[in-house]
């Protein structure tokens, strides 16, 4: 009799402990090694994610895209290396009309940007923490921002006095100087 009660007992023992085992090695899977596999293909994701939405590259080392539907151009990132950029008015004659998120975000390169009056949008993070960009000179002065655009950096922006620019500047304490 008690060898029966130490079987069912060892029986619902070694189900409790393979359920236990397998809920672990299914939560292990989801929680750690998914997370790392997908991490370590982000470059190729980025490839593959440029390859889809057509992103192309300019000379001076603009990636951008075009909304066909709303036929503009749409800046995602700056590979090039000049400390003074001037972000092109239109690219493959179409209007540049937005900076992406995350556009320039860590940039250490760049000191001064000028966005041509065509820009009408700078997107979330576009700017954040370029630690050595100085200045933004931004020439539509009803350009939208998202949020954080200048997080982290000690740029000043110059646009219109009485602009909507110079509102974002001054709701978000960052310097302000006119354009002349």
């Amino acid at each position: 009799m008690k060898s029966k009660l130490i079987t069912r007992k060892l029986v619902v023992l070694s189900i409790l402990v393979f359920v236990l085992v397998s809920f672990s090695a299914f939560l292990l899977n989801k929680i750690i090694v998914a997370p790392a596999v997908k991490n370590s293909n982000d470059k190729f994701n980025i490839v593959e994610q440029e390859e889809t939405l057509g992103i192309k590259t300019t000379l001076d080392g603009y990636k951008y895209y075009i909304d066909d539907a709303k036929a503009e151009v749409i800046i995602v990132d700056y590979i090039g290396n000049k400390t003074e950029i001037e972000i092109p008015n239109e690219i493959e004659n179409i209007s540049v009309k937005k900076i992406d998120i995350t556009c320039f975000v860590h940039n250490k390169i760049i000191e001064t940007v000028v966005v041509p009056k065509s820009v009408y949008q700078i997107n979330s993070w576009a700017f954040a923490e370029c630690k050595s960009l100085k200045k933004v000179i931004i020439n539509n002065p009803d350009t939208l921002f998202g949020d954080c655009v200048f997080i982290d950096t000690n740029a000043m922006i110059c646009a219109q006095k009485n602009s909507k620019v110079e509102k974002y500047a001054t709701d978000n304490n960052i310097k302000f100087e006119e354009l002349n």
